[in-house]
């Protein structure tokens, strides 16, 4: 289900070809996407795994052309400073309807290990506010996306990996 939505949404976005710049809202939605995926500084498989799943599973580009996006959105978040240019792509480029999706896709990857950690729910409440996604609904997503996997609270520093 969390597949499907993901996917839909990226089609939502309009956008076909492998080519994808700096304004493709596709790009800007996985660099996000890899900014959780990061946000707890453990390389956490199971995120990445909900991620790769999420954008290759029944999405209209081919095999390489999936694998161009999920790479230009990691080059993309990995050469940015910060989130700005990401979320400012997303405000003008998806409806209302599409922000508030795409906040609850961002709870379900923070969720995918079982665990959510401070940084990633205040990472996902800036992005939530800087594409006009209000409180409550950040929050009903948030709960939603628990709901779906036993989550439990982490504290601010994640486990050391032995």
């Amino acid at each position: 289900m969390i597949l499907q939505k993901f996917a839909d949404f990226l089609q939502s976005l309009g956008q076909t070809g492998p080519e994808f710049g700096e304004d493709d809202p596709r790009v800007a939605a996985i660099a996000l996407a890899f900014h959780i995926v990061d946000a707890d500084g453990q390389e956490q498989g199971v995120e990445k795994k909900v991620l790769y799943d999420i954008v290759s599973h029944e999405f209209e580009l081919a095999g390489p052309e999936v694998k161009a996006l999920i790479e230009a959105g990691k080059a993309a978040n990995r050469d940015s400073l910060d989130i700005f240019k990401f979320t400012s792509t997303l405000k003008r480029h998806l409806t209302k309807e599409e922000c508030i999706n795409f906040i609850g896709l961002l709870w379900e990857i923070a969720y995918a290990d079982g665990y959510i950690y401070e940084l990633e729910d205040t990472l996902i409440w800036r992005i939530a506010e800087m594409i006009g996604v209000d409180r409550k609904n950040r929050l009903e997503l948030k709960k939603m996306a628990a709901q779906r996997k036993q989550v439990l609270e982490m504290p601010k520093s994640p486990p050391l990996n032995k």
